[in-house]
Order: C-alpha cells, then sequence, then structure tokens
C-alpha cells in the first residue's frame, strides 16, 4: 500500500464518522452502466421532480453510492439526470422499497442508499452479518441490547459499524460441537463417593481462581493457556482443556510477539512501536480494521505533534532571555509544555533536538515543524512495512456467555446442591439417564421446598415488596446466600400484590431449575465409573440369620440385580425375599460370542448354590448398548450372529457348578437332574435400532431363545429403560407379542417361572414414574390384557438405603407383578426392605413362618438323601422280615430298636419334606389326616409291643 492509497483510506475513514457523509473508495470495482431502464415498476417510478431540489453535495453523495452498487455510470456531475433516476429506481426495486408523493418516503430512499453505501464499503454483505444466526444471541448477552436494537433501526453507518465490529471481534469461528456423549456398557455404573465430594470442592477453588480471566482476551492458544495454568497453578489442571474448549474463539489479525520482533529488528521507530499495542494484542477481526486502525495512527501522531508544538511555543513565549546555562538543551523548555510527557514520542523529539544543538526560541521553533514533518513522512513509510507484519491467528476470551458455559461443564454447581447430592453418595444407578433424573428430582425438590416456604410467608404476610424484615426472615429460614442474594435484588421494587411477587419469587426458582441441566453432564462425568472383574475377587453371599425359603407358589416376583463389581464384599442376604437374582452382566460382540470374563462360572459355585438352597432363581444378565457395528453388518450376519448368541446363552446357562451339593443333586436324582448354574436370562438392549428390519431380527432370536431354553426349564425375561417403553423393540405391541399376554393364562395363579418378565428401570421421583408408567398400559391395553400385562411388569427401583420403600412396595404389588431392586437388598438394607417385602408379598405358610422348615427347606437334597436311605433300609428290613425266618425272630426280639432306627426317621424326614419341600409342598394339603393316621399306626404298634412283652411270664 503506498502513503498515497492510505491518504485517501484515511479520507474515506473520516468521512465515515459523519451522519450519512460517503465517498468513493479506491479498489471498488469499475462500475458497468446500467441497462436501459425498464418499464417504470409500481412504487419505485422516479419522475424529474422527484428529487429535482436536492443539495448538490447529497446528490454526490447519491451517485457516488449508486457507482459503488454498479447503478450509475456517469460522471458525478451533481444533477438529478435520466441516468441517476435510473439507479435510484434500480435501487429501490432491490431493496423491495416504494417511493410516493409524500416527503418521507423520498427520503427513505436517499437515507437507505447512503446508509448502505457506506457499510457495505467496510463489511461487504452487512445485511447477511446483522441477519446471520449467531448475532441475535450476541445481541441479547450485551449489557447495552437495547441501545443496539435502537442504532440498528435508525443510526449512522459509523454506529452501525462499530455494532459490526464488537459482534466480529468476539464471533465464535463455528459452533462448537456437542460434548460426546459417553457411552454405557455393561461395565460401567454411576455413584458419587467420597472422593467424588472432595472433588467438586477442589473444583470449586479452581473455578474461583480461574474467573480472574473473565472478559480477557488472549491472541493465541499459548497465552491463554499459559495464563490459565497461572491462575490455576497447578490445582485441577484438567481444567485446562475444558476452559480451552469453552472459551470463545476469534479469527483476528495481530502482529504478535514474533511481528514485533521482526519490527524492530528492522528498526521500526520505537514511537510507532508504542501505538501498535492494539494490533499486537488483541488484534482485530478483518484486515479492513487493521488498515482502519494504521490509517488512524499519522491523524492521531500529528495530533499528539501539534499538541507537542503548541506547548513548546507557550514554554518559549514566557523565555525573555535565554538559559542561565547555554550548554542545556532546548527540550527543557519544549518538554515543559503540555504535550505529551514521557513516553517514546517525547524521547525521540528530545534527540532529535538535541543532536540539532539550536539556540533561540525561532531556530527551535523551526526545527521543531522540520521534526514534525519528518516524523509523519517516516510514519507513511513504516506502515506498509508494519501491515506485512501482520498474520492471522485464533484469538480466545471468556466472554460472560462462555464463561457461564464453562463454569457448568466444569462443575460450578449451586452451594444449595451439594447438600441434596451428599444424599446419593454411594449410590449406584445403572444408567445415565438414571443418576441425571435422581439428581435432578433431588434439586428440584429441594427447590421446591424453599420456594413453598418463601411463597408461604409472602401470601400469609401479604407482601408487596422485599424489605428488611423479608431479607431477615430468608436468614432464619436458613436459605442459602444464592438463593437470598437473588431475592434481595427485588428490594426496592413494588409488586402490584402479593400474588404478582410470589409470581416473580417463582421465576426466579425456575431459572435456577433450568440452570440443572447445564451441570448434569459433569455430574454424569465425575460420578460415571468404569468397572472390570478382578480375578482376586470372589461373589460372596451368606444368608441372614433365621433365613427362609422361596415358597413353591408366589404371588408376586422379587427381583434383585447383582452387579458384578460388588464381588470381593461379603454380603449378606434375606434370600426368603427374592424371587430371582439377576447377574449383571456380560456382553456381546457383532459375531454374538459372548465376553470372557467376570464371575459367572463353575468358581462362584459355592455363592450360586447358596441362592439355589433357598430357592431364589439365577439369570444371567446379557447386556449391550453400542449397536453401531452390530447395525453396519449385512442382515445375514445379524441373523447368524443372533443365532450364535442364543447358542451361546444356552452355553452360559448350562455351565455345571462343581460344588457337592450339584454332585448330590446329580445323584439323588440317579442322573435326571442336571444341575446348572442359571435359571433363566434376562436380555438388557438398551439403545437397540429402532428400524422395522432390526425389530423383525429381535422378534426372530427372541423366539427361538425361548424355545431353545424352553426344553432345560430356563426362563427369558427383558429388562429396559422406563424411558424406552413405547419405542423400538420396546413398542407395546411388540411387548404385548413377546411377554404372551393374551387371555389363554388368565386363570393361571402366582408366578409362572416360565414367563417373559419385563424389568422396567424406573427415573427418580418414583412416586411420578410408577403412575405414569401405569397410565401408559391403562392406554393401551384393555381388559384381560392389561390384567396380564401389568402382571408381567416388574418395575426396578434404586434405593438410597434412606428414603423409606414401603409406598413403592405396597403399590407395585398392588399395580404390578411385583417389584426389582437394584442393586439387590444385602446387609442394612435388606433388614430394611425385608419386613416390608414379607408383609406384602409373602403369604405365612409353613415355609416361610414354621422354624423347622427354616432347617428342613435349605436342607431339603440331605433332607431327600435321608429320606431315600431310610425308605430303603426299611423296606429292606420288611423284605427280610417277610421272607426270612431267622430275621423275623431277631426283629421281634429288637422290633423298637428296627422301627426307631428305620420306619420313624423315614416317617419323620417324610413328614418335614412333605410340609417345608416346595417340591412335594401339594401333597401334603388336605393330607394331615392321613398322616396323623400313619402316625397313630406307628404309635399303636409300638404300644402293642411293649404290651405284649409285659403280658409274657
Amino acid at each position: 500500500m503506498t502513503n498515497q492509497r492510505l491518504l485517501r483510506s484515511l479520507a474515506l475513514a473520516a468521512l465515515l464518522h459523519l451522519p450519512l457523509s460517503v465517498s468513493h473508495s479506491e479498489g471498488t470495482a469499475p462500475a458497468k452502466p446500467p441497462a436501459a431502464a425498464p418499464a417504470a415498476e409500481a412504487g419505485c417510478d422516479i419522475g424529474p421532480e422527484t428529487y429535482r431540489k436536492l443539495p448538490p453535495e447529497t446528490i454526490r453523495q447519491i451517485q457516488d453510492g449508486l457507482a459503488y452498487f454498479g447503478l450509475y455510470g456517469n460522471r458525478i456531475d451533481n444533477i438529478v439526470g435520466r441516468d441517476t433516476r435510473a439507479g435510484l429506481a434500480a435501487y429501490c426495486r432491490q431493496r423491495g422499497m416504494k417511493v410516493g408523493q409524500d416527503a418521507a418516503s423520498k427520503q427513505a430512499l436517499i437515507d437507505e442508499l447512503l446508509l448502505d453505501s457506506a457499510i457495505d464499503r467496510v463489511y461487504r454483505g452487512w445485511r447477511e452479518i446483522l441477519a446471520s444466526k449467531a448475532f441475535s444471541p450476541w445481541e441479547a448477552e450485551q449489557k447495552d441490547k437495547e441501545q443496539i436494537a435502537v442504532q440498528l433501526k435508525s443510526s449512522t453507518p459509523a454506529q452501525i459499524i462499530d455494532i459490526i465490529d464488537r459482534f466480529l471481534k468476539y464471533k465464535p469461528l463455528a459452533a462448537k460441537p456437542a460434548r460426546a456423549r459417553w457411552p454405557d456398557d455393561h461395565g460401567i455404573s454411576y455413584q458419587l463417593t467420597g472422593d467424588d465430594f472432595k472433588a467438586l470442592a477442589a473444583r470449586q477453588s479452581a473455578l474461583t481462581k480461574l474467573a480472574k480471566l473473565k472478559g480477557k482476551s488472549f491472541q493465541d492458544q499459548a497465552a491463554f493457556a499459559a495464563q490459565v495454568r497461572e491462575a490455576l497453578k497447578g490445582e485441577a489442571d484438567a481444567l485446562v482443556d475444558l476452559v480451552e474448549e469453552y472459551a470463545d474463539t476469534m479469527s483476528v489479525l495481530t502482529l504478535g510477539p514474533q511481528g514485533m520482533a521482526r519490527l524492530k529488528a528492522a528498526r521500526v521507530p520505537a514511537y510507532l512501536l508504542e501505538r501498535l499495542g492494539d494490533l499486537e494484542d488483541p488484534g482485530y477481526p478483518s484486515r479492513a480494521e487493521v488498515e482502519k486502525a494504521l490509517q488512524n495512527i499519522p491523524v492521531q501522531l500529528a495530533q499528539e505533534l501539534k499538541d507537542y508544538q503548541l506547548a513548546n511555543q507557550k514554554g518559549t513565549a514566557k523565555q525573555d532571555s535565554p538559559p542561565a546555562n547555554p550548554s542545556a538543551p532546548p527540550v527543557a523548555m519544549a518538554s515543559a509544555g503540555a504535550a505529551p510527557e514521557g513516553g517514546e514520542l517525547a524521547g525521540e523529539i528530545t534527540l532529535r533536538l538535541q543532536s540539532m544543538s539550536l539556540v533561540g526560541a525561532n531556530r527551535q521553533g523551526a526545527a521543531l515543524e522540520q521534526i514534525v514533518q519528518e516524523m509523519l513522512d517516516e510514519t507513511g513509510k513504516w506502515l506498509p512495512v508494519i501491515l506485512d507484519q501482520v498474520e492471522e491467528s485464533t484469538a480466545y476470551r471468556l466472554s460472560d456467555s462462555a464463561w457461564s458455559k464453562l463454569s457448568a461443564a466444569a462443575g460450578a454447581i449451586p452451594a444449595y446442591a451439594l447438600p441434596v447430592l451428599e444424599g446419593m453418595q454411594e449410590v449406584d444407578y445403572p444408567l445415565r439417564s438414571l443418576f441425571a433424573a435422581a439428581a435432578r428430582s433431588r434439586i428440584e425438590a429441594r427447590l421446591g421446598e424453599y420456594a413453598k416456604s418463601i411463597q408461604d410467608d409472602v401470601a400469609s404476610r401479604q407482601l408487596t415488596q422485599v424489605d428488611d424484615k423479608f431479607l431477615e426472615g430468608l436468614k432464619k429460614a436458613k436459605v442459602p446466600a444464592e438463593l437470598a442474594s437473588r431475592l434481595a435484588a427485588l428490594k426496592g421494587k413494588e409488586f402490584p400484590s402479593s400474588q404478582e411477587l410470589n409470581a416473580e419469587i417463582a421465576v426466579l426458582f425456575k431459572a435456577q431449575i433450568d440452570l440443572i441441566p447445564a451441570y448434569q453432564d459433569f455430574l454424569a462425568h465425575l460420578a460415571k465409573k468404569k468397572h472390570a472383574p478382578d480375578a482376586a475377587k470372589a461373589v460372596l453371599w451368606s444368608p441372614v440369620a433365621d433365613c427362609k425359603c422361596q415358597p413353591k407358589r408366589i404371588k408376586h416376583v422379587v427381583y434383585g440385580f447383582y452387579p458384578f463389581w460388588l464381588a470381593g464384599d461379603a454380603q449378606t442376604v434375606d434370600f426368603s425375599i427374592l424371587t430371582r437374582i439377576g447377574y449383571y452382566a456380560l456382553g456381546f460382540d457383532e459375531s454374538g460370542a459372548i465376553q470372557a470374563g467376570g464371575y459367572w462360572n463353575a468358581g462362584s459355585s459355592q455363592a450360586f448354590e447358596t441362592a439355589g438352597k433357598y430357592r431364589t432363581g439365577l439369570d444371567l444378565v446379557v447386556s449391550k448398548s453400542d449397536w453401531a457395528p452390530w447395525a453396519a453388518q449385512s442382515r445375514e450376519k445379524r441373523k447368524a450372529a443372533f443365532d450364535n448368541l442364543a447358542a451361546n446363552i444356552g452355553l452360559q446357562l448350562g455351565i455345571e457348578p462343581t460344588g457337592a451339593l450339584s454332585a448330590l443333586k446329580r445323584y439323588l436324582s440317579l442322573g435326571r437332574h442336571r444341575p446348572t448354574l442359571g435359571d433363566g436370562v434376562t436380555l438388557f438392549f438398551e439403545h437397540y435400532p429402532e428400524e422395522a428390519e432390526f425389530i423383525e431380527d429381535f422378534g426372530l432370536f427372541l423366539a427361538k431363545l425361548r424355545q431353545d431354553l424352553a426344553a432345560s426349564g430356563h426362563s427369558v425375561n427383558l429388562m429396559l429403560p422406563g424411558d424406552a417403553l413405547g419405542k423400538g423393540i420396546y413398542s407395546y405391541p411388540n411387548l404385548a407379542r413377546w411377554a404372551d399376554i393374551d387371555d389363554r393364562n388368565s386363570e393361571a395363579e402366582g408366578v409362572d417361572d416360565r414367563r417373559v418378565l419385563l424389568l422396567v428401570l424406573l427415573q427418580e421421583p418414583t412416586t411420578l414414574d410408577k403412575k405414569a408408567l401405569r397410565r401408559q398400559v391403562e392406554e393401551h391395553f384393555h381388559g384381560a390384557q392389561r390384567r396380564n400385562f401389568l402382571r408381567a411388569m416388574v418395575p426396578v427401583i434404586v434405593p438410597d438405603g434412606r428414603s423409606p420403600i414401603k409406598d413403592d412396595v405396597i403399590y407395585m404389588g398392588d399395580n404390578f407383578g411385583g417389584i426389582g431392586f437394584w442393586p439387590l437388598p444385602a446387609g442394612a438394607q435388606a433388614e430394611q426392605s425385608g419386613g416390608i417385602v414379607k408383609d406384602e408379598y409373602f403369604p405365612q405358610s409353613n415355609i416361610q413362618a414354621n422354624a423347622v422348615c427354616g432347617i428342613v427347606c435349605p436342607n431339603r437334597w440331605l433332607f431327600r438323601l435321608a429320606f431315600d436311605f431310610f425308605l430303603l433300609a426299611s423296606g429292606g428290613f420288611l423284605a427280610a422280615f417277610l421272607w426270612c425266618c431267622e430275621c423275623r425272630n431277631n426283629f421281634r426280639r429288637h422290633f423298637i430298636w428296627y422301627l426307631a432306627g428305620t420306619v420313624v426317621p423315614c416317617f419323620v424326614t417324610g413328614m418335614g419334606l412333605l410340609y417345608c419341600d416346595p417340591s412335594v409342598e401339594k401333597f401334603s394339603e388336605g393330607n394331615s389326616l392321613l398322616f396323623l393316621t400313619l402316625l397313630g399306626i406307628i404309635i399303636y404298634a409300638i404300644w402293642d409291643y411293649r404290651q405284649k412283652k409285659l403280658e409274657k411270664p
């Protein structure tokens, strides 16, 4: 760029700051003469008299503006002739305007043209910038947004250009992508530990330090990261990447440290470098802005030098005689003025004056004028050099909007929410959605308590404004300071009624609720725990004291999940309240191969057999949530994978336990009963594709799996999140077909182990979610189908060990097929849940109430062995008595001993099994009289034998 071009551009920049004044800038493409004007369109008919009386200066500006847009190709002659009118008509049509006979519409066209051309010279296509999607959100965040709106409607070109400058300077390069959702699989759960709460406290401290950077700009990533690390001082270094992610980025033109170094090496005068501060940091959003800034340097410099000259003249005018010390430099007088004191400019002038060694005011004045001219010439020479060193870079800035998003993502959780979250400590949630819903519902509940208390106070006192007494009441009510400060902001504002004040208070609390999603992602990320099996650990189950068996016929299902990561911790379990336990979980790949590892193997036989002793069924949960590799396969491969998965599930369920009890079962059943590790499978297919062909594939797989497992007596269940109900494979028609809820089984009593259970994970608050679940079923089914579908559904809750569960237990029992627990109740929680579940779900049968059954049922296989032994012995003695004379005489002599050693134990063990073994429990019903008769016969035989011995001489 030449000095002449800079001067012309400088003139343009000066004109832009005058209302509606423009000049034709160099660099605009030569305008083509307009085509012959078409017939005048309605609303844009510019007649000869329309603009005849305009001032020449205004006509010149009109012609210049039309020429800029290529609508006027003649010379600028300050006359509204035919070409000018044709250009105005064309512009009128382009802008969709209308020109009537009134002066206002005529002036509006001129104003629009002059405004448009002046701004477009700086920002071509400026209307598209203002109409962009990013502009409205940016405008809404500005403190002076009302003033901006007014200026955009009616203002000078300079003011609108300034608004666009502000917008472009802080406009993000591109919308940041949404944070990646952390994929869930069978080894992930969500829980807040004590260490997590310590991390939260450390994060709050780090954010307080980081707040010092709010509103500051940094010209590159390295400088920004350095300042972030300096602010954090080693605390929460993980925030550095997060800060960079959420900071506003903008494309800027800047000199930067390297550019400044090159300019210094080129010996650019220091007084010029001193004026490049904004160009060095933070820079400008466009090259036009850089040129504009450089064009202002000569203007500013000329003004400063002029002020310096005036100050020097005033200083020398007061001097009546030369200084006492002739060797003193004349600048001593000049520097005494009010012109620039200190700085590189004053230093440069001082050095140049000293080098001239001039004496006398006249000579000093002339020399100063010469120096001023030289410096202005130097400036014109160096400006192109400076412009060549400007480079594009990405600047970073923590704006108010960016800080709000960053603080939420980084864990800036409101202080009032922390005590609420502490109630979730060590509570394990299987899904992110369940954890997020629990956190949200609890925080909402706490805010609701505060809001109700405050609004009740306002209503009772009929307050119409927030006063000191009201604020004092907030302290007494222990309302958190963060909420109290927002309420205090209403002080001094009068409301028409207490209802209006309460409405405003409701808005404040609603704003706090709306903030929850902002930090839910961070909380979920903090709570996310990845688990892996540990070969050094094992499943350790032991029954609670006085644990009883499950009866054969039960009214409701009680399902407990055992996540594999609980292994290693000894757990006391009340098996008497657990119908089934689901081992969670094994995954599988796109070929249908089940992943190896975990504790589902023969090595866990002892723990799993413990559950079986009390007739608690054991299911294997097969889980998958990432279906992308699966869906990428051809349909033939998917079907083959499903077939492979069905076969592998059968193999996993068919693993033979290695414990002594299992060997005993095989022996007693003479090989007819082959013990297996599992009693059924529960499928948890989260995020399964919802396309029709995928749903059909799943239906075929489920039918094949049920058919394959039916022969071995294994059941199949489905597990699903509550928010997935009604979608894809979990649509109501599909579930109705797969759960087999038609009326042919409606008369069955109790729980059928072969039916498909629908284990639905409920979100908190369960009080609302369980009722919503019931309503959905009622909307889709009627009559017997509704009843059977509800019987098949088992809602699953996540107890926190603090909140009572009695309401949930009763509601699930009255409305659904039972209740599920994640994880299974153990230890103190088993004691808390056990009594409630027993009272509501299990009748007080012999098995559940009889102390004898508490011994017989868990050890029924040993009692069966004993019964078989004594029965065979009794049969053997009876055969010997009938066919062996010597044996008959021996039996007669020792009848009591043979009876006590065979028949009585056989009768006792048999009676114990009849009343306490669920497998034969039905034979005891209605046969009590028969058993008493047999007992009477035995007693009579003993009595008769004794009597005969006593009668002998």
